[in-house]
């Protein structure tokens, strides 16, 4: 699965909101997309599930930040309902 990057503004007249990122990536790619983060400097600040209304699916959502300047990339994984299951990060943890 290709990553969709997605500029996400922030609140009118929010100059961080360059600074934050949204992007979609398969099981397979995510640790290879976190590893690339960690290396940049980001850290794991939050792991969240979801169930997505009117789908069949689910989402596990990984919010990555890093600061000066403040940046965070939130990193979607679709999960199957049938296989909910993602790869552990734990490996990667410094």
């Amino acid at each position: 699965m290709t990553a969709e990057i997605t500029p996400t503004p922030g609140p009118p007249g929010d100059a961080v909101g360059r600074h934050r990122t949204a992007l979609t990536v398969s099981p397979d790619d995510l640790p290879g997309r976190a590893k690339s983060l960690l290396d940049k400097g980001y850290r794991v600040a939050l792991v969240a599930g979801h169930e997505d209304a009117g789908t069949t699916g689910l989402r596990a959502v990984y919010l990555f930040t890093a600061a000066d300047p403040d940046r965070r990339v939130e990193v979607h994984v679709p999960v199957p309902r049938d296989t909910p299951t993602v790869p552990s990060l734990a490996g990667l943890s410094v």
